[in-house]
């Protein structure tokens, strides 16, 4: 069924219909080109992939980045963002193959996502270029010329807290041309442990930030700082990388780019990508807000559009799955929960099923709002106002990604905000995007990363990242408190404390503790701040529609056991 015929559908629906309070139409808009010089091998490989024309932002953002400038680029969803960074880093080894790039994104998801992209791009490219050459000595002498698809995978490797001991030995004995990682392993293992990647930091020529907006409050100013003594790390080892950044919409993505790293940027704010006609309508439920999301989940499903259906609580998101397999069992297979909490394996298959068309539907918390690559979706239920107009455009634009027309409906809860905007539509659509604040020299945060930056590399008067005489109250406060030690003259600073990193928590959540079934199998996770409310002896645990009793909690181990309890389905009213 089209999304017009949809639209129609439902607005002659005697539910539905009569709770519409807006509907608005965006129209679509054609692309902007412009021409991009490249080299012989990399337009070749281009082309191989149905690469030939380039937006005009990808092309002003790589020509500053080709002058030596730290580049943010700010453009909607879809509108190619990974291309500007991968095409410069690309270039930088076809031109010198010890050349190192390292990328950095706020989820595991999204490395997965990007390294797949990377090695798409270059998979083409001959293997006499890709990896750098010393790569090949990781393999064994039985294996003199290993298969082409082994070299491969030793050009780009995820390092993060899903990466296996054994990988992160292997990784970090022959370090790959890119590295794919995350703040937290920045913090606790790669700035720490730097004379284990000299090779990395003295070839360091690109660190790339995606998703940058994520990085707001207190998260964000941790990062700031830990991106602060990666830079430090780098000057240490001789590199003085180049940053590239990419962002969703919002107020200050300049601001936000030099706070976060302490350098300055050029934005590339106006996108050149075409940009499919959008439907969005705004309904006002006059009983549950869930029941009419799963009504339209299942009706959508119905009429052939793959659908996903975002809420604000991973409890409502297997709620509404549950209760969407209860009424149509036939769609079981079909569609399936998303959130934060699965196992990585099982996020990686949903994510793998969701972009082959095996999934029809996913009902999702904020995990899949960001740049994950899902495929050609049609419809996105926001089960809510998300809270903030930037987020409420991103998750809309996972929707209408391959050029055709989408539908958004947004389900309000009984929230103030939400019944804000129902009843004035007109002011959402007027609102800009709200500014990402943070403040990487809050002194509370700044105190714990202090420690951290003298145990990597000491501290001195004249320190090349930190402005010593800003920050010399702080520094006298921790030689007080014994946590630093001043050299003999009083011009340098040592960390008294072998590895504070470990007793610093950039996202302030614990650590997570691995739920178990009754047969040992680990089903989830949850972070030590969840685990509280959500995991305490006797309370229900919901996995995959099915509800676990939880047994025991072990603060030690960091393990909760649970047991299948006997079904007692959630009734949610009526859905006809």
């Amino acid at each position: 069924m089209s999304i017009t015929k949809f639209i129609d559908l439902i607005r002659r629906d005697r539910i539905l219909g009569s709770q519409i309070v807006e509907y608005r139409y965006i129209p679509p808009l054609r692309p902007v080109f412009k021409r991009l010089d490249l080299s012989g091998l990399l337009k070749n490989t281009l082309r191989e992939q149905g690469i030939e024309l380039f937006y005009s932002h990808q092309v002003e953002a790589i020509r500053l980045i080709r002058q030596r400038h730290n580049v943010i680029v700010m453009t909607p969803t879809a509108s190619g963002k990974s291309l500007i960074y991968n095409i410069p880093v690309l270039e930088s080894l076809l031109e010198n193959t010890d050349a190192r790039a390292l990328y950095i994104f706020p989820l595991k998801g999204l490395e997965q996502d990007q390294l797949r992209n990377l090695r798409e791009l270059h998979d083409h490219v001959s293997v006499g270029v890709f990896p750098a050459p010393e790569l090949l000595h990781s393999f064994s002498h039985a294996e003199p010329d290993p298969p082409r698809e082994k070299i491969i995978s030793r050009f780009a490797e995820v390092y993060d807290g899903d990466t296996s001991p054994y990988r992160r030995k292997k990784i970090r004995d022959v370090i790959p041309s890119v590295i794919f990682t995350n703040p937290d392993m920045l913090h606790l293992a790669i700035n720490p442990y730097h004379e284990k990647w000299a090779l990395l930091f003295k070839n360091l020529k690109y660190i790339v930030i995606d998703e940058i907006h994520t990085y707001r409050g207190v998260f964000g100013s941790h990062v700031s700082n830990v991106i602060r003594r990666l830079r430090r790390v780098c000057k240490y080892w001789g590199s003085d990388p180049q940053f590239i950044a990419a962002s969703a919409t919002i107020a200050n993505p300049a601001q936000l780019a030099e706070e976060l790293t302490g350098i300055p940027f050029r934005v590339i704010d106006r996108s050149g990508a075409p940009r499919a006609g959008k439907h969005f309508i705004f309904i006002n439920p006059v009983e549950s807000p869930y029941t009419e999301t799963t009504r339209l989940f299942v009706s959508s499903l119905r009429a052939g559009l793959r659908t996903i259906v975002f809420t604000k609580a991973r409890k409502i998101t297997e709620l509404i799955y549950t209760w969407t397999v209860s009424h149509a069992p036939e769609l079981k297979y079909k569609i399936s929960p998303y959130r934060a909490g699965f196992l990585p394996g099982e996020r990686r298959e949903i994510e793998r099923k969701l972009f082959s068309g095996d999934l029809l539907g996913v009902v999702s918390t904020s995990a899949l709002e960001l740049g994950v690559d899902i495929g050609g979706l049609d419809c996105c239920i926001l089960c809510g106002y998300p809270g903030s107009v930037s987020s409420t455009w991103q998750r809309a634009g996972r929707v209408g990604r391959h050029g055709q027309e989408s539908l958004i409906v947004l389900i309000a809860i009984q929230d103030a905000l939400d019944q804000y905007f129902m009843r004035h539509p007109e002011k959402f659509f007027e609102k800009t995007s709200e500014a990402a604040v943070i403040d990487p020299q809050n002194r509370n945060i700044l105190k714990k990363h202090i420690p951290c930056a003298c145990s990597e590399v000491y501290l001195r008067a004249e320190d090349s990242v930190y402005d010593i005489k800003k920050i010399r109250p702080l520094i006298d406060e921790l030689v007080d408190q014994r946590i630093l030690n001043p050299g003999k003259k009083g011009d340098i600073w040592f960390s008294r404390i072998r590895r504070p990193q470990r007793e610093v928590g950039i996202r302030a959540i614990g650590e997570p503790f691995v739920i178990f079934n009754e047969e040992g199998k680990a089903i989830g996770e949850l972070s030590g701040a969840r685990v509280y409310r959500e995991a305490f002896p006797g309370s229900i645990y919901l996995h995959w529609g099915q509800q676990y009793k939880v047994i025991e909690l072990d603060f030690e181990k960091k393990k909760v056991r649970c047991q299948q309890a006997v079904a007692q389905i959630i009734v949610e009213q009526k859905i006809e």
